[in-house]
């Protein structure tokens, strides 16, 4: 999911790309490439206003806004502000609109710093500068564009161009990806090709083969999103009402196309892993994907080539003795090969939570594997390896079975010279490794083997999921770090999150139609951690 999104979020800015290529002539405009939204004035004033509030900020908003009062004199406060980009194919043709009550008292806020509009005939009104730009009043709107061309047939409801985006976003961007002209799209793909190409003229010679066939399966991936991508939006919103503010970033392909379908596997996505989602943890996250048998051959050149990159890396690290060296590659290169043979069975599929208590640290997982004797293999393997070390317990193979799970323990014991260690894991760290038919668990921390088994034998499985859902609740993390180091700044951000529960950080993958949304979501308690931490840095207390 998450290599998903790093090959989608360049085509916004392919986007960015073409729209100043072209200088804006007089053309017939028959499509549009990208709109920008603002709910109202009022809306983004009021929604600032309580972020500014929740972070500790208040006395800064009657600022902005009495330093903003005079511009917005003239404006309507309560409708739509918005931008549209169209084209014809050839150019491209930019057209604000703004909400209007008195244009004159508009101009009139503004003549200090562009001066005073000129008449430029049939109401339209020109503020000249190097680039002139031309204003028209119609119908409660002041509509603004680059040539005096554009200010011919206007909208008579502007605010329909932008769809849904004022009523589900304070500040939005949407661009309609198959409407910019091809040319413009070839541009900007042979100028990444040639960033590729650049890139990998500077790397070592002997580096330039892996990463090649890295670049080149991740550029044709590119080029097929290109091709059947629809929409992608990017949109801002606040809702005090719910204590939280998220970030959007929003992507469809054209329904029917390959990339479509792939999209659409993610609207049923279950897990067989959900019990590793611990209530109350400090974090958890889980994630699933089908992959269809395309993507994985695709996939397949560039996980082979990361393979091929890490060795080499280890063939370069002169801290390691011959023996060392061998042995580090035969880890890395088993653990490759386990990535790719399980993405060779289509599911990718794992859960896992981080608990925090007092100064108690535990971490519990589960996660799909191809074959569960491929990870006992390394286990043997490390255990083989490091028999001959000092300071290595050894693995205790099969201390306990259950539920046809084989658990692996090791206890590690903490240097004595590591004070911070000892506060947080005791004298020894306690650790477990579940090898199941086609599953690997792993767990750290006190009683980690049972902990394990209580998950294993109440999980659910095919439990429907999102395809990526990470949650991080700050408190325990923050009263986790001062149990460990005495820091004003650390105790104040562990203070304002004390306040209520509202102190998640949200990362989640939800699916729509032939597409999904990427959402970053802050809880209110996450402000005020933010403004405490601010407050007391300013104030030199840390």
């Amino acid at each position: 999911m998450i290599r998903r999104m790093r090959s989608i979020m360049p085509l916004f800015l392919l986007l960015l790309v073409a729209m100043p290529v072209a200088q804006v002539q007089a053309q017939q405009q028959n499509k549009t490439v990208a709109v920008m939204s603002v709910s109202s004035v009022d809306s983004l004033l009021g929604n600032v206003g309580y972020l500014g509030e929740a972070a500790g900020f208040a006395e800064a908003l009657p600022i902005v806004t009495m330093m903003a009062g005079p511009y917005l004199e003239g404006v309507d406060r309560g409708n739509p502000i918005g931008m549209v980009l169209n084209t014809d194919g050839q150019e491209f043709s930019p057209l604000g609109f703004v909400p209007v009550k008195d244009l004159d008292k508009v101009f009139a806020a503004m003549e200090d710093t562009v001066g005073s509009p000129r008449d430029a005939g049939n109401g339209i009104k020109e503020i000249p500068g190097f680039q002139p730009i031309f204003i028209k009043e119609q119908g409660g709107f002041a509509f603004i564009g680059q040539t005096i061309e554009s200010m011919g047939e206007l909208p008579q409801k502007p605010v329909a161009s932008l769809g849904n985006l004022p009523n589900e976003y304070d500040f939005a961007v949407r661009g309609f990806l198959q409407n910019i002209p091809e040319e413009y799209l070839q541009m900007a793909v042979d100028g990444l090709q040639e960033g590729v190409k650049q890139g990998l003229e500077q790397l070592p010679e002997e580096d330039r083969d892996n990463q090649a066939r890295m670049l080149e399966a991740q550029m044709k991936q590119m080029e097929s999103y290109i091709k059947e991508s629809d929409e992608l939006t990017i949109g801002w919103k606040t809702e005090p009402a719910k204590k939280r503010t998220f970030i959007d970033i929003s992507f469809s392909a054209i329904p029917g196309g390959t990339l479509a379908k792939q999209m659409n596997t993610m609207a049923n996505t279950t897990s067989d892993y959900s019990g590793f989602v611990v209530p109350g943890a400090a974090m958890s996250m889980n994630f699933s994907s089908e992959i269809p048998e395309e993507q994985i051959a695709s996939s397949m050149e560039a996980i082979e080539g990361m393979k091929a990159a890490a060795l080499k890396e280890i063939d370069r690290d002169d801290n390691l003795e011959e023996d060392g060296r061998m042995a580090a590659k035969k880890m890395a290169g088993a653990a490759i090969d386990i990535m790719i043979e399980t993405m060779k069975t289509g599911k990718m599929d794992g859960a896992m939570s981080i608990v925090l208590d007092s100064n108690d640290l535990q971490m519990v997982g589960g996660f799909h594997v191809a074959d569960g004797k491929d990870i006992e293999n390394i286990l043997r393997d490390l255990a083989e390896m490091a028999k001959n070390e000092k300071d290595f317990p050894g693995i205790n193979f099969n201390a306990e079975k259950a539920a046809g799970v084989a658990y692996h323990t090791m206890e590690m014991p903490v240097p004595d010279d590591e004070e911070e260690a000892k506060k947080i894991l005791g004298d020894s760290l306690e650790m477990a490794v579940g090898v199941g038919e086609t599953s690997a668990y792993i767990g750290f921390g006190k009683n980690c083997v049972e902990n394990l088994k209580q998950i294993v034998a109440g999980q659910p499985k095919a439990k429907k999921v999102l395809p990526f859902d990470m949650t991080m609740s700050l408190t325990p993390i923050m009263e986790f770090v001062a149990g460990i180091e005495d820091n004003p700044m650390i105790g104040a951000v562990t203070d304002a999150l004390k306040e209520d529960d509202m102190d998640h950080v949200r990362l989640q993958v939800v699916p729509k139609q032939n597409g999904f949304t990427y959402r970053i979501e802050l809880e209110e308690g996450i402000l005020r951690a933010i403004g405490a931490g601010v407050n007391t840095a300013g104030a030199g207390d840390f």
